[in-house]
């Protein structure tokens, strides 16, 4: 059984301008003010987990197995919620100054970039996207 709400749509608050927002690797964002949104943590946390894993399935046991399974989305679950807990920030700052968001198009970004080989674990371990679905929701 599924119940149903009408509720009706506030009205657009007119907007006072453009907080832009740059989003990197080594900062995961910056925004237009000169606000810089770090990402020194979770850079480590993934750089400790590739060595972790790389450890483990050399090791090849029963048992570094089980562990690499247990550890299989630990580290995804810590970058979404780092990429989550930052954009509520920015949608915080672009509401309290009555501002709109914008953002640079990162798609294809991979493919239009060539990276020497120590960078590629970094680069690919980007997740602008997720950035960028939880600051346009």
């Amino acid at each position: 059984m599924s119940a149903t709400c009408n509720i009706e749509e506030p009205e657009p608050i007119p907007s006072r301008g453009v907080l832009g927002i740059d989003l990197g690797v080594v900062n995961i964002a910056v925004d237009s003010d000169g606000h810089t949104y770090p990402g020194k943590t979770i850079n480590n946390v993934r750089y400790r987990h590739r060595r972790l894993r790389a450890k483990l399935q050399k090791k090849g046991t029963r048992s570094a197995k089980r562990l690499l399974k247990k550890l299989s989305g630990q580290e995804a679950r810590f970058a979404k919620d780092v990429n989550h807990t930052i954009s509520k920030q920015v949608v915080k700052l672009a509401q309290g100054t009555h501002r709109n968001i914008a953002l640079e198009d990162l798609s294809g970004i991979r493919k239009r970039i060539t990276a020497r080989r120590d960078q590629r674990a970094t680069l690919h371990s980007w997740s602008f996207s997720d950035s960028l679905t939880n600051l346009r929701k």
